[in-house]
């Protein structure tokens, strides 16, 4: 692991030492057609979402996506809550992740090198996900 961090432009730093700029939060993928972003936002505070986040990207007329941040403790109750309001949750994109508590603006070149460090961990056996604080990167 060390070796892709130093060869992605990387350093490591000790064990915890970055933990603090993260939250661990529930994070439902809400898919739902244009003209609904009321109604998501309406079931998600009903199901005791803490934030909801329009995604941004996808055609016009394609379904949209909204991110739903959840307490932990109450990630698979809102999940349930969700389905049950009609709201359709991407299951694969959804689950107990870590939120960066402050993005940092990045320019391009920053966020290629983000992306590609990202990219070489991953690759690696022993790393199943990778977070960060740059912006758009999560």
């Amino acid at each position: 692991m060390r070796a892709a961090i130093a060869k992605g432009g990387g350093k490591v730093a000790e064990p915890g030492s970055v933990a603090f700029n993260f939250s661990r939060q529930g994070l439902a993928a809400v898919l739902a057609p244009p003209g609904m972003e009321d109604a998501v936002f309406e079931a998600a505070m009903n199901a005791g979402a803490e934030d909801v986040v329009a995604d941004e990207g996808g055609d016009e007329g394609d379904a949209h996506r909204f991110l739903v941040y959840t307490p932990v403790t109450g990630y698979a109750a809102a999940v349930l809550a969700l389905k049950a309001s009609g709201l359709e949750v991407d299951e694969a994109a959804s689950g107990l992740v870590y939120r960066p508590q402050a993005e940092v603006a990045v320019d391009d070149a920053a966020r290629e090198q983000c992306e590609a460090l990202a990219e070489r961990l991953l690759a690696l056996d022993d790393v199943e996900q990778v977070y960060s604080t740059c912006e758009g990167f999560n």
